[in-house]
């Protein structure tokens, strides 16, 4: 199943034949969407964020419980206020366990996935610190930064979702921003320097010990969307995987003639332990593992179409699991996240925001391509 969110609705589709996936096709909510949870819980519930009116002074401060099966509506409520400078234009949504998280600009709130139920609200902070996101799943991470103006200071504290208090607190080096998490278990992190010069990588153990602290190279992709937009989601790392003690990123190159690559580097040093070329000048994405075989998608190009490989975590020449059609490569261009079915079958392009405006209509969301 594919579920897309614009504006005011809520589309399902079967990702095979593209039909609606629900009795009505769509599910439509009173005003326009302000925030969705990117994964579901483990009985398929998500949960959105809307406006409380079409005015100009609209807050985003109601939510919504949909359930995934069947399109159904669940449980609304109402965010509530959490402190005096509780501003509400959007609201990012993180699903950890059995609660939902909603941070906004300087506040946060947690409710139960079943009944909506407040969980807890505003995190127990030193004076002068505001949460800033949460990355949640197997556990849940808040990011913190303290400070009047910048450069703040961060933090990281493993929360305990049934009470909202924190386990244990890191804090990163003057100067030194998170930007995404790549991984929850081990807990690793993507983070820059104020002025963006030096991109790092950050691996906590048990109770947030450092276990490595390592930089990227400039011709490496960090490979997290968020980095352009501090605060806003930190689990916006589309273009990275972790398999096991390895981070696999993107290489660029500007020298000519050079291919880009993709890359994997020890989590415990730094360094590099594998390198596959790109067949031409296109960039490649990982996708997942699957057994001894790493899923990839190699973009396509003024002059080629995309293609997902496959590529033998082992080392060896690439196999092409599926070319899209040249016809569309100019197309697949604009496609910024990429999906696949179990095995490699489907392959799944999405839009991650609708270019356009009012009076045009809106380029497909979603292409999917099979065999």
């Amino acid at each position: 199943m594919l579920v897309k969110a614009t504006y005011k609705t809520v589309y399902a589709f079967d990702a095979n034949t593209g039909s609606a996936a629900w009795p009505k096709g769509h599910l439509k909510l009173p005003h326009a969407i302000c925030g969705a949870s990117h994964t579901s819980s483990d009985d398929g519930k998500i949960v959105v964020a809307y406006y409380d009116s079409e005015r100009e002074t609209r807050t985003c401060n109601q939510l919504m419980q949909l359930d995934l099966t069947t399109g159904s509506r669940g449980w609304t409520v109402k965010i509530p206020n959490e402190h005096g400078m509780d501003i509400m234009t959007r609201q990012d949504l993180v699903i950890s366990g059995d609660i939902v998280t909603a941070t906004r600009i300087g506040g946060n709130s947690a409710f139960a996935i079943e009944d909506g139920e407040k969980v807890f609200g505003m995190l127990d902070l030193k004076d002068g610190c505001r949460p800033s996101g949460f990355a949640g799943g197997q556990r849940l991470v808040a990011f913190v930064n303290c400070g009047s103006a910048e450069p703040y200071d961060y933090q990281v504290q493993e929360i305990d979702p049934a009470t909202g208090k924190a386990r244990w607190t890191h804090s990163f080096p003057k100067g030194e921003t998170p930007y995404g998490v790549y991984s929850l278990d081990p807990l690793v992190i993507n983070v820059s320097t104020q002025a963006r010069t030096k991109v790092r990588v950050t691996v906590l153990g048990d109770k947030g010990k450092p276990r490595s602290h390592f930089a990227l190279s400039d011709e490496v992709d960090p490979g997290c969307t968020s980095a352009d937009m501090p605060d806003s989601s930190y689990q916006s790392c589309p273009n990275a995987l972790i398999e096991g003690n390895t981070l696999y990123l993107p290489q660029t190159s500007s020298d000519v003639g050079t291919r880009s690559a993709l890359i994997g580097l020890d989590l415990r040093t730094g360094k590099e332990r594998s390198k596959v070329p790109s067949p031409d000048d296109g960039a490649l994405q990982p996708i997942r593992v699957e057994g001894d075989v790493m899923l990839v998608y190699a973009g396509a190009t003024r002059t080629r179409a995309g293609a997902l490989l496959s590529v033998p975590l082992t080392g060896g020449e690439p196999t092409a699991l599926l070319r899209l059609p040249h016809a569309t490569r100019l197309t697949q261009r604009a496609y910024d996240q990429v999906r696949t079915s179990p095995g490699g079958g489907l392959l799944v392009l999405t839009l991650g925001s609708i270019p356009g405006d009012e009076d045009r209509d809106p380029p497909p969301q979603i292409m999917t391509f099979g065999p």
